[in-house]
């Protein structure tokens, strides 16, 4: 497999757009990275770029410390697939996974000893003889893996493979992808808008909004310590909560105050947020849903309250979000199923203040969380 290195690279088309800017990074051999962020990002761009399938407006990607700007797609050793499968309709699974090979002009056995090795791997030795109308989506979609799986490449690319798919297949392809990255110990760049797929599957994760690259990190330190406010927005279902407040001090203690409440913040943010002259001014303060409790259900021995109105009661299973409104913005509470509140009602939920975020107003940077 192949280490890669994305130094300054930017994507600039002819009418000026700028889809791409000064994208930094580095990804080490084995690794499984994910760029994850809304529709016209520049994620595919990105990807479309290490693949050769678009040029490089400017800066150096590197594979294995070669610079590889000016080598054809072809040379670069690389696998890409895509979300529209790419199969040829008339060619059996077996004959579209030894494609690539044939072109290569290997000898018929060691074509035939790849392609049923890579089928046993995606469990698709019963199908090498179909057609792709003859297969679902989820086969299609291992068949388009199986062929990039044979020319053992250095890097595989794959461009929101599963958004075809529907929910319970989406689940599926994830694990085996997983299984993929573990027995092939494979290089892999994933590209999705899914950020549930982007925190399932990768070792480090790249956020992206408007071309440039927000923040990379584990999927874990990602939801718990985002850098900024797009992140924290982007990463999480449902999405984190957020509500400007004011910060005051009083006898030496520190409140986030919004719409008649009036929020403790721990020591250990009170003095981040003293430090940084925030005193007296407004911030955004974030809170996931999972961090405000139904006080029947909560284990925590927490204090601190804020007053709802419940709008909306979902109940998913395992788990009811609750929906209510403050300042005009609709916030949402992850509580325990057995809860006993229900649309119209008035509630208390107690709020851990250890896992509040404070954001700056302006920049839209993490002061502390």
């Amino acid at each position: 497999m192949a280490s890669l290195s994305l130094k300054n690279i930017n994507k600039v088309y002819s009418n000026g757009f700028k889809a791409v800017k000064d994208f930094n990074l580095e990804i080490a051999d084995h690794e499984f990275i994910i760029f994850v962020g809304p529709s016209g990002c520049g994620k595919s761009t990105t990807l479309r770029m290490i693949a050769g399938l678009e040029d490089i407006s400017s800066g150096d990607l590197l594979i294995d410390g070669v610079r590889v700007n000016d080598v054809e797609p072809k040379d670069r050793d690389i696998a890409m697939v895509f979300q529209n499968y790419a199969l040829y309709p008339h060619m059996t699974v077996f004959e579209n996974m030894a494609f690539g090979l044939k072109l290569r002009k290997l000898p018929k056995e060691e074509i035939k000893k790849k392609v049923e090795e890579a089928a046993e791997i995606l469990d698709l030795g019963p199908l090498l003889q179909r057609k792709p109308k003859q297969l679902s989506g989820g086969q299609r979609q291992r068949v388009a893996m199986g062929r990039a799986i044979v020319r053992s490449p250095k890097v595989f690319l794959m461009d929101e493979p599963l958004s075809n798919l529907d929910a319970k297949l989406r689940v599926q392809m994830r694990t085996e992808i997983s299984k993929l990255h573990q027995g092939l110990n494979a290089t892999i760049i994933y590209v999705t808008h899914d950020q549930t797929e982007a925190m399932t599957l990768g070792t480090r994760i790249v956020v992206m909004s408007d071309g440039v690259m927000q923040q990379v990190d584990t999927p874990t330190n990602l939801y718990d310590h985002p850098d900024n406010l797009f992140v924290a927005s982007f990463i999480g279902s449902p999405q984190m909560n957020f509500i400007v407040t004011q910060c005051i001090e009083e006898n030496n203690e520190l409140y986030l105050v919004f719409e008649g409440h009036k929020i403790l913040l721990p020591e250990n943010k009170a003095k981040v947020l003293r430090e940084k002259g925030y005193i007296d001014k407004k911030v955004m303060m974030g809170i996931r849903p999972e961090s405000l409790y139904d006080p029947e259900f909560c284990l925590k021995p927490l204090t601190q309250k804020i007053k709802a109105h419940v709008t909306v009661y979902e109940m998913v299973g395992a788990e009811a979000f609750l929906y209510f409104d403050l300042l005009s913005t609709t916030m949402t509470a992850r509580v325990d199923p057995k809860t006993s509140a229900r649309v119209g009602d008035e509630i208390e939920l107690l709020i851990d203040t250890d896992k509040i975020h404070v954001f700056d107003i302006e920049s839209e940077k993490k002061i502390v969380d």
